[in-house]
């Protein structure tokens, strides 16, 4: 078996009151695929996600930092596979209880903030 990926990230400032501070746009995309070898009927176990052949990601956000040292952030993310790995409310469950991925995307959005000194 064998994977191979990508991603570019990119970050833009906005808007710049003071050396430290301002408004910044975010944005990242990913891109991996995984090849299971098969020979007749056997196939190798896949090394990360199963039955998909690729995932892939794409995010937009926006970080706020109106403090040296303080920063808001609030982020878009869509994930999407080849084939589903990802929950949708009502999944099904399986003989031990666990939820069954039946969706081949998600859409995400979180908000945080993060102080450092």
């Amino acid at each position: 078996s064998s994977w191979y990926g990508g991603a570019l990230y990119g970050q833009w400032q906005v808007w710049r009151p003071s050396e430290h501070t301002g408004l910044f746009v975010t944005g990242r995309t990913e891109l991996y695929f995984e090849n299971v070898p098969k020979q007749g009927e056997t196939k190798a176990t896949p090394i990360f996600w199963g039955d998909s052949k690729y995932v892939g990601s794409g995010t937009i956000g926006l970080d706020l930092r109106p403090l040296d040292k303080l920063s808001f952030q609030l982020e878009f993310r869509r994930d999407q596979a080849q084939a589903p790995l990802f929950f949708k409310s009502g999944a099904p469950k399986d003989a031990k209880g666990g939820y069954l991925p039946t969706a081949r995307d998600q859409n995400i959005l979180v908000a945080g903030a993060t102080a450092w000194f």
